[in-house]
């Protein structure tokens, strides 16, 4: 009976990983798949035995335990299991400044070998550069073709076998990440869900070497001028949103378009300036979505709603160092329970209040903090279940106004009728004394 597979990272890239991913394929449905629970160990159970080189390579390794499905724990029995490993700044540039008009050279470093703590039959190293134009390899490659490289395939190899090899090739586009981003969610029971987000984007591709030049940049001069720069972002928002801004904070002269299409709304920015290597810029953007589409009513307790809205922003295939999630609750709801997918470990979960303009008594505020999250592993739907029984509550904010509108009118209008006085007096105390200079 096996209840687990133990997977294992070379120490050397661990100040590079962020996060692992296990999963089986749905055997009828590619784009399901079930997701395997995993956490990190210190060693392997004693049932595993290890030769005495491979236990000395122990200490130089990262361990995982990956729990298997049921239907796979039986001994003898074969299957296929994924693994996803995601690092950030595996691809260092080199050298760290270019020219605008240079293509970008970064360097890599990877095992020929498929690390294990178990004995391995068949490896094999696939490399996708994307555009092959390799300057150094400290080991020839098996195969290289345009856009692969490969090492391998290898025959039974022994546990733990590390073979570091060195690669150094052309990379023509930027290295982008978030080094932050918020996502806050106001949740209203008058009809709309309003969501603002914030965003710092850092590109860490090599720099530009002296002052930037919009010569240097001009397409017609240099056709293959600023390839590893960030010239522009799309993504698809849902389709009912409506509302839509986009505006940074410094001179409001980016450009931005939407079109609305069958399924989705296509939403693409452009910055005020091209984002070059070691450069960074940040922006604010939001929108209002219906309420039916991601607040739901209990039918057997109808004070109890569900809000169901995904974790992530928009932005795939992206990193984000240091992300926050917020969602601000109507003002009285109590009872409050969060529940995240089984891929998402928060590094924390904070209840407070919120206040902000007419709100007197404080919104419950949910704050979901989660460092380097991979859109990949948290892309999926969260729910926040709470009770709003005191219809009250939310008539409280549609009053306040109401009684503001009115405070102003009639502060103006004793305002009006005191200066009105106040100046008849005046003029008929200047009237008294032209009469009496007369008199006189």
């Amino acid at each position: 009976m096996f209840s687990f597979y133990y997977y294992a990272i070379a120490k050397d890239f661990e100040k590079n990983f962020v996060a692992l991913q296990a999963y089986v394929e749905h055997p009828k449905d590619a784009d399901r798949a079930f997701y395997l629970n995993h956490e990190r160990v210190e060693s392997l159970p004693p049932a595993l035995a290890l030769s005495q080189n491979s236990t000395q390579n122990l200490n130089n390794v990262i361990l995982f335990k990956i729990e298997l499905l049921d239907e796979h724990k039986k001994a003898g029995d074969v299957h296929v299991i994924q693994v996803n490993e995601h690092h950030k700044g595996r691809r260092e540039p080199y050298p760290k400044v270019i020219r605008v008009y240079e293509k970008q050279k970064v360097e890599l470093y990877e095992s020929k070998y498929a690390l294990s703590v178990y004995e391995t039959q068949k490896s094999t190293l696939i490399l996708n550069v994307k555009q092959v134009d390799v300057h150094y390899t400290s080991e020839a490659p098996t195969t290289q073709e345009y856009s692969k490289i490969t090492y391998g395939p290898f025959s039974d190899i022994e546990p733990l076998t590390f073979s570091q090899v060195q690669l150094f090739f052309t990379y023509p586009y930027p290295l982008p990440y978030f080094s932050k981003a918020t996502r806050d969610i106001y949740v209203s029971h008058w009809g709309s869900i309003a969501v603002d987000e914030y965003f710092y984007l850092y590109n860490q591709a090599a720099g530009i070497n002296g002052q930037f030049s919009r010569v240097d940049y001009m397409p017609h001069i240099n056709p293959n001028h600023g390839q590893s720069a960030i010239n522009s972002l799309g993504t698809s928002l849902p389709q009912y949103i409506h509302g839509l801004y986009y505006y940074d904070y410094i001179g409001n002269i980016s450009s931005s378009n939407a079109e609305r299409k069958d399924d989705h709304v296509a939403f693409n920015i452009e910055p005020r300036f091209p984002i070059f290597g070691q450069w960074k810029t940040d922006w604010n953007q939001g929108y209002q979505m219906p309420t039916h589409h991601h607040l739901f009513q209990d039918k057997a307790q109808p004070d109890r709603h569900t809000l169901e809205i995904d974790f992530m922003h928009a932005y795939d295939k992206s990193l984000t160092e240091d992300y926050t999630v917020k969602v601000i609750l109507p003002e009285g709801a109590h009872d409050i329970k969060v529940e995240l997918a089984g891929d998402i470990e928060p590094n924390s979960v904070d209840v407070g209040k919120y206040f902000g303009t007419l709100v007197y008594f404080g919104r419950p505020e949910i704050a979901i903090k989660k460092t380097n999250a991979v859109h990949e592993i948290c892309d999926s739907t969260f729910r926040v279940t709470y009770t709003f029984d005191n219809q009250k509550d939310l008539y409280l904010e549609p009053i306040c106004m109401f009684a503001l509108l009115f405070a102003v009118y009639l502060i103006a209008i004793i305002y009006s009728r005191i200066g009105f006085t106040l100046e008849s007096k005046a003029a008929g105390a200047q009237v008294h004394d032209q009469q009496s200079k007369k008199s006189n």
